[in-house]
């Protein structure tokens, strides 16, 4: 085996405000980790263009019959490295591997210098021509990255040895081939794998580069059985014998006739997406441990593929992808202006990128753009080159799922392995628009491909690749006496996405009458799965479409719609997110899902899968109904229940079959008359006193009220504030909590909110039903208590309604407080 040295640890460090004539006289002043972001450090990095500085002095006894070789996992972005004051070189680009050859330069004390410029303007190289990510870029997503973020090393390597090693295997046709380039002719090379018990299956000699090997009693390398081997390859040449190993498993990925298969089997693909940013290290891993049980919570909720997103992963995040069983669908960073340098930058990148990674099983899917940016697609020249550059990496790595462009609404797919789409829309009161943009996706899904390219839709698989909703970060990181120094950062401009402050405009609000902190993030957590089993259960009626990906896996700085937060804890309890994730045998729906006592609930159950002979059982309230189901993919089952029973409120509703379980839920209300007068938009005040409880109710936006000092206007829940990006988190009163328990607005409450605008008020006594987005900045309302006698809404309170009339009735028993 190489002998290997790792150069980690600390740095002598400096930021320089320009480039130094004579690196050999720089006195540094500073410390620094590596591997780590400049940023993590140093974040006045962020601010002014500066020029980065790297020392390290290590000993060496250098072995004489090896050639020795210097190592850089990832520096981004411009370096120059010198090695006891000899210039060994220079590298471009922030992702990919680098090396030197520092035979002729090595002594027994050495001082290795590494001079780093990563480009945050235009003067010297424009940041926006070259691929960055979601790091740096216009806009900036996150923060800049810059600096040596990966591992440093020194290697040994004998005298003839490999220098580029690529590996393919084939579950199906139960082979591996091992192709390679030497510095120097060999005598012959042999390969052999290995099992976990380290027991050699196979091997072969041979005096070719390129090698096959069959394994008949191989086994399959998937989510549900990751099983992998060690493979050694060893290169003889007279005394010289070069040793590499590499871990590799036996899978086959491929997307045709409208289906994922995964090594010849069905695949549904359940995955998140993950920015591989971290809120303390950045881009650099935290620790080998901390990926690993982040990976193994996502398969403990039921993921099974991961998409990596915008970014080149280090090694060490496909080598736990390998071992814990998750696929991995890496996205090419972008850039953000196309041109002739940048493109052709990129190309090059995917092309290290996969030749880096192509030995990992779990590297199954690749994106060359994401969402079109960086390329005009009104553009010719760049619509060919995007159509050539899929077409040369399915020609040179066919094992791989490609993605031209991962496609969202303004843009659309050319020539691709995949249709996949990006849908945002906050489900809960835009359930009607969910419902119609994944129907459109299912039915026309060669309207998502361009003009003339329309055809290359047909047997495409299509995947929802983007969807999802926030809920709130826990409380800890906002309690914080240190915190990050990206709580200032506001992406685009926008308020809502500026952690800095939150806690302050969450204690002045008027939610912090009615919740504390962790209640309302309880809320929005709750919110979140209720979007999300919503989101789900429409897409897997539709069986054309074969998976999908939740934005995100965890909280990434101003982003709060992860599974998991940013320490990488669960938010959403993981027993009830597995049950809406595992759920592949039905879908089950009420035909309505606000009742009068003594009307039955009609409950509809779509079977995803034959059913024979199994029991069905559904719990409502403490009752539980048996029934023996058989029935055929496609089928609907109707299951009517009564209601006079219960009391009205909130009705719970479970439905198990087999291992899989749905909860649904429906209000009841008594058919009663609400002791409260309506006055539906009045203009713009009231002229006399009232003698009854009344709630005024306005039911567009632009119109106003006044009434004793009290003010209010309406708002139209449009634009950023429709919450298809930035989900807004409903909330209703805790004196409501007989129609909102827990205080959620539900699947069965969006009759009151459907196509509402909602209230931008100030004078009132209490709100009791409202919304917030993002890091708390905006508040609206739904329900004002104006004063004893008065309430204003925008809700939709038709008292010939269940909901609307329980809820009427609730209020015409309020009093002030």
């Amino acid at each position: 085996m190489r002998r290997r040295i790792d150069l980690g640890g600390d740095w002598l460090f400096e930021i320089l405000e320009n480039e130094p004539d004579d690196v050999g006289k720089i006195e540094p002043t500073k410390t620094i980790e590596i591997p780590g972001c400049v940023e993590r450090t140093y974040p006045e990095v962020t601010s002014s263009q500066r020029y980065l500085y790297f020392e390290r002095e290590f000993e060496y006894e250098r072995n004489s019959d090896c050639s020795t070789i210097l190592a850089f996992g990832a520096v981004d972005y411009l370096c120059k490295v010198f090695l006891n004051g000899s210039r060994l070189g220079s590298h471009r680009g922030g992702y990919l591997p680098f090396e030197f050859d520092i035979s002729g330069v090595l002594s027994s004390r050495n001082r290795l210098q590494v001079l780093v410029f990563d480009p945050i303007d235009d003067r010297k190289i424009n940041f926006r021509l070259i691929p960055h990510g979601k790091q740096n870029g216009d806009p900036n997503w996150y923060t800049n990255i810059s600096g040596i973020w990966q591992g440093v090393w020194i290697e040994e390597r004998p005298p003839v040895h490999i220098c580029r090693l690529r590996v393919d295997t084939s579950y199906l046709k139960r082979s591996l081939e091992v192709a390679f380039t030497t510095n120097e002719e060999f005598d012959r090379a042999c390969i052999g794998v290995f099992d976990k018990s380290d027991r050699l299956l196979a091997s072969k000699r041979s005096v070719d580069k390129s090698i096959s090997l069959s394994l008949p009693s191989c086994l399959p390398w998937s989510p549900e059985t990751p099983s992998l081997y060690r493979l050694v390859v060893t290169l003889e040449s007279g005394k010289s014998r070069d040793v590499i190993e590499r871990r590799v498993g036996f899978r086959d990925f491929v997307a045709e006739n409208g289906k994922l298969f995964l090594n010849g089997r069905d695949f549904y693909m359940k995955a998140v997406l993950d920015q591989d940013f971290y809120p303390q290290t950045l881009y650099t891993i935290p620790s080998e441990e901390f990926l690993r049980e982040s990976f193994a919570k996502l398969k403990k909720i039921g993921i099974n593929t991961i998409r990596h997103h915008v970014k080149v992963p280090d090694p060490k995040y496909m080598d736990i992808a390998d071992e814990v069983g998750l696929i991995v669908w890496q996205d090419a960073p972008h850039f953000d202006l196309f041109s002739d340098e940048g493109s052709e930058e990129l190309l090059e990148l995917i092309d290290g990128a996969v030749r880096r990674d192509s030995h990992h099983p779990s590297l199954c899917l690749y994106s060359i753009i994401n969402e079109s940016w960086g390329i005009n697609q009104t553009d010719p020249r760049q619509v060919k080159w995007l159509i050539e550059a899929y077409e040369r990496f399915k020609e040179r790595f066919p094992g791989i799922v490609w993605i031209d462009n991962s496609a969202c609404v303004g843009n659309y797919h050319l020539k691709s392995d995949l249709n996949d789409y990006h849908f945002y829309v906050s489900s809960i009161d835009r359930q009607d628009k969910w419902n119609s943009l994944i129907e459109l996706y299912s039915e026309s899904p060669k309207s998502f491909y361009k003009g003339e390219h329309k055809n290359n839709a047909e047997g495409r698989p299509l995947v929802v690749s983007e969807f999802g909703n926030w809920s709130l970060p826990p409380e800890i990181w906002l309690r914080k006496k240190e915190k990050p120094y990206w709580f200032n950062h506001m992406f685009n401009d926008v308020p809502m996405t500026k952690p800095e402050g939150a806690l302050e405009r969450f204690d002045n609000s008027e939610i912090s009458k009615e919740y504390s902190y962790r209640e309302l993030f309880e809320l929005s957590v709750e919110n979140q799965e209720e979007n999300l089993n919503i989101e789900i259960d429409k897409m897997r009626l539709h069986e054309n479409i074969r998976g999908f990906v939740i934005t995100e896996l965890s909280d990434v700085f101003w982003e709060c719609n992860g599974l998991l937060d940013f320490d990488r804890n669960f938010k959403i309890d993981p027993e009830r997110m597995r049950a809406i994730l595992d759920n592949d045998l039905f879908v089950s729906l009420l035909d309505k899902e606000e009742l009068w006592i003594g009307e039955e609930v009609n409950l509809r159950i779509f079977l995803l899968k034959d059913i024979k002979r199994e029991t069905l059982r559904i719990k409502i309230g403490e009752e539980i109904r048996e029934m023996p189901l058989s029935g055929e993919k496609g089928d609907t089952v109707r299951v009517s229940l009564e209601t006079d029973k219960f009391s009205e409120g909130l009705l719970k509703i479970e439905i198990l079959l087999d291992k899989c379980v749905a909860t649904l839920h429906a209000v009841l209300s008594r058919k009663d008359i609400a002791e409260i007068t309506i006055i539906n938009n009045p203009h713009f005040g009231l002229q006399k006193p009232l003698d009854r409880k009344s709630v005024v109710m306005l039911d567009r936006p632009g119109a106003s009220f006044e009434y004793n000092g009290y003010k209010a206007s309406t708002v139209a829940k449009d634009d950023l504030l429709s919450g298809d990006w930035i989900t807004g988190i409903f909330w209703n009163s805790k004196l409501l909590s007989d129609v909102f328990p827990g205080g959620l607005f539900r699947r069965c409450h969006r009759s009151l909110i459907e196509d509402r605008p909602m209230i931008s008020s100030s004078g009132y006594s209490r709100r009791l039903s409202g919304v917030v987005y993002g890091w708390l900045t905006d508040f609206y309302g739904y329900i004002d208590m104006v004063d004893d006698s008065i309430y204003l809404s925008t809700l939709h309170l038709d008292p010939k309604r269940p909901l609307a009339n329980l809820l009427l009735r609730r209020l015409s028993d309020l009093h002030s407080i």
